[in-house]
């Protein structure tokens, strides 16, 4: 498997406009908006490994976050997936890869269960837990310099 680089790292927040803006005040980045309306329908095709969907908004045991920002340094803010009142912490690492369907078979060798397949305009997102404790792990691929690029484009 041929990893380009570790392409995000995502955070879980409580609330996703008081988080950007700290990280905004801290680093001075910004954050685009992933634009649910714009790019319906998101596929999300449950992994073989999977437990079944569960609560409103889920595919293939993980669940549909409620918002979503991205930055252009590998920061990623998702609201929705903590409990009310949980502090930050980090949800999620992916990797982007060369080769998607190839990483997957890789992972799928390995004996990783797929959680969930993502499809979101032209990125395509590979969950897997690889620790029962620990952050969950993305492969993605896109098509694009900035993953968001690939989320606006229509599939």
């Amino acid at each position: 498997m041929e990893i380009e680089k570790l392409d995000r790292v995502v955070v879980y927040v409580d609330d996703l406009e008081k988080s950007k803006q700290r990280f905004s005040e801290l680093l001075g980045i910004e954050f685009d908006q992933i634009p649910f309306r714009e790019v319906e329908p998101i596929k999300m095709e449950p992994g073989s490994g999977a437990p079944p969907p569960t609560g409103e908004g889920s595919s293939g045991g993980v669940p549909r976050p409620q918002r979503v920002a991205i930055s252009r340094i590998g920061l990623e803010l998702i609201e929705g997936m903590l409990e009310p009142g949980q502090p930050p912490r980090v949800g999620c690492y992916h990797f982007k890869v060369a080769d998607y369907e190839g990483a997957k078979a890789e992972m799928e060798r390995k004996g990783l269960p797929l959680l969930t397949d993502i499809t979101l305009g032209t990125l395509r997102e590979a969950i897997y837990q690889p620790d029962a404790e620990g952050p969950l792990m993305g492969l993605v691929w896109y098509d694009t310099p900035y993953v968001m690029d690939s989320i606006k484009t229509k599939g």
